[in-house]
């Protein structure tokens, strides 16, 4: 069928926003004014020099809020947590207002260097209606790594005068110009309720230029309020570089947000590389809601999403991204998968792996069961393959249900398939999906017979598959009987699997691993040295020499993070070892 006019919901036009500065549960909001927390100066009576060899020494709660209350510390300087910090005390200092922020704006940034050495900062507390950057760090220009923030809860709320500027709000850091690593936060909380445009995250409110690796959040990330803000499960904007991180929290977005489980919205410059989410991302009405990704014009490579993705009306719903753009060819996600649930309410956009793409998908599949309402344009991988930019999707195949019984385009690959949009070498399984046509809708005389669908018996045979590469070096692989693989994921949508990522595994022949009960299977190509090791560098499993093959792993008892070091000759490969919940 070819069409020539814009039929997309409620004729809704989606665009970019971007700053430059499970049970949903708020904090309970307090009738402030303008009266922030007392940030009375002292003198900075630490142990230590602040050098590299002789850093300062923060052993207690008293300790930290010397970085906050004292200007007389230097926020170029070199400090270390010495033991875990209990800062229940925060949420009764100030007026109210708990901790003050380190290094609350541009002119007072924290440029130094916190190592947590492997300690944790339980039960902090922060409530801020004055500042622009908001967490434990408010602009963090230096560098955290080895810290843990367990149980902690940051709140902006809106001062009863009215917005101040743009907040950016997250548990270790407002804005993160450097570099966070090797740290995690837990059981605690970001909420925000603010009308003006903000930036809300798990780690940090926004990645500006910035690293963020091996980090992982398991805290809820909430918006109460209407208006494009961007809110994400490990940053509200990406505009650094995300790695080897996670997010297993839940994040809830208000009407009009950009709501996704790693990022609200990635710009241009943001990456993502061997990332991760498994929470539940909730959109209200007319957000873009992402497993990974709510709004995306950056790039991913080696991701995935078990994430239960949902959106309400006219909301733009996807496995990965909410709506993938292209503004300067970017747009791009390979080798990732999407394998949770996606529904999306009605006038929607709702699909396996996007919405709404503009952009590219290539070497990618969605395992997880789609469906929208009346009014939706839904598909097992795009609900929408949109003219704005020409969207592609090429060498990829959905695996499972797609539903949308009043829905205004209902297809196996994409709900509608718009004019220059380009779809190659995507394939789908008829009989799981119970759809025989892979689109629903198309608006001009676009050659689509390169694109089928197999029964399940077809989708386990990788001759099935042409335009798929299965060479070494190439992006897919296969095990007998499985759907196509791709490397470093180890996971085959045919069974159900939720996958077990091997984050550094970017070749079948590297070292991989997962999770067996409390402890772990790890593959080895070749033999190599062993080694498991704490955020720390501690030694938890010592060195040992195996053959290859695979080996299992005994591990301690406990949540903490791990990582395998795997020497083979020359080469160090490290895995994480997510933490069991």
């Amino acid at each position: 069928m070819s069409r020539t006019t814009d039929i997309r919901p409620n004729g809704r036009t989606p665009g970019p926003m971007s700053l430059k500065s499970g049970v949903f549960s708020a904090l309970p909001l307090l009738c402030l004014g303008l009266l922030g927390p007392s940030t009375a100066g002292a003198a900075c009576t630490l142990a230590g020099s602040g050098t590299a060899n002789d850093p300062f020494l923060i052993g207690t709660y008293s300790d930290l809020k010397q970085l906050s209350d004292s200007s007389s510390c230097d926020l170029t300087a070199t400090y270390r947590l010495t033991a875990d910090i209990d800062a229940s005390a925060s949420s009764g200092e100030n007026n109210g207002y708990g901790f003050a922020p380190i290094g609350d704006s541009t002119s007072t940034a924290f440029a130094g260097v916190f190592h947590g050495s492997g300690h944790v900062i339980q039960n902090l507390f922060i409530l801020d209606t004055l500042d622009q950057q908001v967490g434990l760090f408010g602009q963090m220009s230096g560098r955290i790594d080895s810290l843990g923030l367990v149980g902690a809860h940051v709140q902006a709320v809106e001062p009863s005068g009215g917005p101040n500027g743009y907040p950016n709000v997250g548990l270790f850091a407002g804005e993160n110009d450097d570099t966070i690593s090797q740290s995690y936060a837990s059981g605690g909380a970001v909420v925000a309720t603010v009308t003006d445009l903000s930036n809300i995250g798990g780690l940090a409110g926004i990645n500006q230029g910035g690293t963020i690796t091996f980090c992982h959040t398991s805290d809820s990330v909430v918006s109460l309020q209407r208006g494009s803000s961007n809110v994400g499960g490990i940053v509200g904007d990406n505009v650094g570089d995300i790695d080897n991180s996670y997010s297993t929290g839940a994040v809830k977005g208000s009407a009009e947000n950009y709501v996704g489980g790693i990022a609200g919205n990635q710009d241009w410059a943001g990456t993502l590389g061997y990332v991760h989410a498994t929470g539940h991302i909730v959109g209200d009405t007319s957000c873009q809601v992402g497993g990974l990704v709510g709004y995306n014009i950056g790039t991913g490579n080696l991701c995935y999403s078990t994430s239960t993705v949902s959106g309400t009306v006219g909301a733009w719903v996807g496995g990965l991204v909410g709506y993938n753009d292209n503004q300067g060819n970017q747009g791009v996600f390979t080798s990732s998968f999407a394998s949770g649930r996606v529904t999306g309410d009605s006038a929607a956009e709702v699909g396996g792996l996007a919405g709404e793409n503009s952009g590219l998908f290539a070497n990618c599949y969605a395992s997880g069961f789609v469906s929208g309402a009346d009014s939706s344009f839904v598909g097992g991988l795009a609900g929408d393959v949109s003219i704005n930019g020409s969207g592609t999707i090429q060498s990829s195949y959905a695996a499972d249900s797609v539903v949308g019984p009043s829905a205004n385009a209902l297809g196996a690959i994409a709900g509608v398939l718009q004019v220059s949009s380009w779809v190659q070498n995507a394939y789908w399984n008829s009989q799981s999906s119970g759809i025989s046509m892979g689109f629903g809708s198309i608006w001009d005389s676009t050659d689509t017979s390169a694109n089928r669908g197999f029964t399940t018996a077809q989708m386990r045979n990788t001759a099935s598959f042409v335009g798929f590469s299965f060479s070494p070096d190439s992006a897919w692989t296969s095990l007998p009987n499985s759907y196509p693989l791709l490397r470093g994921l180890t996971n085959d949508p045919g069974v159900g699997g939720t996958g077990i990522v091997a984050h550094r595994a970017a070749v079948v022949d590297n070292p991989s691993l997962r999770w067996v009960g409390r402890d772990a299977d790890l593959l080895l190509p070749s033999p190599s040295q062993v080694e498991v090791v704490d955020l720390t560098g501690r030694a938890v499993v010592p060195k040992t020499d195996f053959a290859a093959g695979s080996h299992r792993l005994t591990l301690p008892n406990g949540n903490a993070m791990l990582f395998v070091l795997v020497r083979s000759g020359v080469r160090t490969t490290t895995l994480p070892l997510e933490p069991l919940h």
